[in-house]
C-alpha cells in the first residue's frame, strides 16, 4: 500500500471510531481541548467560568464531572462541578455544564494545573502560570491578571466532517500580548503560506483588544489574484510538504504555525492520535460545533492541530 494510501486508511478509521459504532469504552475519556482553552477568563478578577465543555469518549454511565486546580505543592485551591449533556447524535461526546455560578478564582500569582476527574479516573490536565500586573499610579490604581499556557501557541484547521467542498478553517488564540507594544486595536490577519507564497487567507480582519486569549476562526480563501474562491482541504493536500500560517498584526508577522502534508494529508500531531498516552494529555482530532445553539444542527468537525513555530 502506498503511503497516501495508507494515510487515508488511518483518516476513514478515525471516522468509524467517531461515527459508526466503535464503542467508546475502548478509548480513555478526555476533556476536548479547544473547549477548555475556551473557557472564559475574567482578568479583573482571576477567574475562569468552567462550563461549555465537550467530553470525547464519556462512560456510558457519567453524570457528573469534577474539575478543581491545584497549585505547585499539589493543594486544591479552587474546585467546581459539571453536570453532562447526552449528544444522543454523536454518542463519543457529551456535553458538559456548570453545576451553579460555575465561577472558580484564584488569589495568588503562580504555577497551576486545572484537572478534570470522573469519579477516581483523572481525564485532563493542564498546566498554566497566573500572573498579577499592578500599575504605578496611586491615584489610578490598576490591578489586572493574566495567564500563560498552550493558548498562543496552539491552532488547528478544521472542517466539516466528510464535507469534501466545505472551506477549510483557520482557529487561533490571540490577545494584545502578541502584539508589539500590547497595542489596543491592532488588525490581525491570518495567511497560509507555501515558501514565500501565499495560497490562502483567512479573509477580513479581526480587532484584537484585550490581554485575554481568545479564539478566532477564519474560513480560509483563495487570494484574490487567484479568484478568491473558498480554499478547500482538497487545494491544499495534493503536493506534500512544508507549509506555514503566518499571523500578522497591522500586516506585520507575529508568529507562525508550521503545516505538514505527507501522503496526501495534514500530519496529525502525534498527542492527537486516538490512543496517544498519556491520556490526561490527547487532543481529539475532532469536536462538536455548538455555534447553532440548537441541538439539531450541530455538527462535527475533524480538527487538524499545529504548533507555532
Amino acid at each position: 500500500m502506498t503511503r497516501y494510501g495508507l494515510a487515508r486508511l488511518c483518516w476513514s478509521a478515525i471516522f468509524w471510531v467517531f461515527c459508526a459504532g466503535v464503542s467508546a469504552a475502548e478509548y480513555k475519556p478526555a476533556i476536548e481541548f479547544s473547549s477548555m482553552l475556551d473557557m472564559r477568563f475574567y482578568e479583573d478578577n482571576a477567574g475562569f467560568m468552567v462550563d461549555k465543555l465537550q467530553l470525547v469518549f464519556p462512560p456510558a454511565d457519567l453524570d457528573q464531572v469534577d474539575f478543581f486546580i491545584v497549585d505547585e505543592n499539589n493543594t486544591i485551591v479552587a474546585s467546581s462541578k459539571l453536570r453532562v449533556e447526552k449528544w444522543e447524535d454523536f454518542p463519543a461526546f457529551d456535553g458538559l455544564h456548570a453545576v451553579g455560578p460555575g465561577f472558580v478564582g484564584l488569589t495568588k500569582p503562580g504555577k497551576y494545573t486545572m484537572a478534570f476527574k470522573a469519579g477516581e479516573q483523572f481525564l485532563t490536565t493542564y498546566p498554566f502560570t497566573l500572573n498579577l500586573f499592578e500599575g504605578g499610579d496611586a491615584m489610578n490604581p490598576i490591578k489586572k491578571w493574566y495567564l500563560d499556557g498552550y493558548w498562543p501557541n496552539v491552532a488547528y484547521f478544521s472542517r466539516p466532517t466528510g464535507d469534501t467542498d466545505a472551506p477549510l478553517m483557520f482557529t487561533w488564540w490571540t490577545s494584545q500580548r502578541d502584539v508589539p507594544g500590547g497595542k489596543k486595536g491592532a488588525k490581525c490577519t491570518v495567511h497560509l503560506m507555501q515558501g514565500d507564497r501565499e495560497i490562502a487567507n483567512g479573509g477580513s480582519a479581526v480587532i484584537i483588544s484585550s490581554n485575554t486569549w481568545q479564539s478566532f476562526t477564519r474560513d480560509l480563501h483563495q487570494p484574490k489574484d487567484a479568484g478568491g474562491k473558498y480554499f478547500t482541504l482538497d487545494m491544499l493536500t495534493p503536493q506534500d510538504g512544508d507549509y506555514t500560517m503566518v499571523v500578522k498584526m497591522d500586516g506585520n508577522p507575529v508568529k507562525s504555525y508550521k503545516v505538514n502534508v505527507e501522503g496526501g494529508q495534514i500530519e496529525p500531531l502525534k498527542f492527537s492520535v486516538l490512543g496517544y498516552e498519556p491520556s490526561h494529555s490527547f487532543v481529539s482530532p475532532r469536536r462538536i460545533d455548538t455555534s447553532s445553539r440548537s441541538g439539531s444542527s450541530y455538527k462535527m468537525l475533524d480538527l487538524w492541530w499545529v504548533l507555532r513555530q
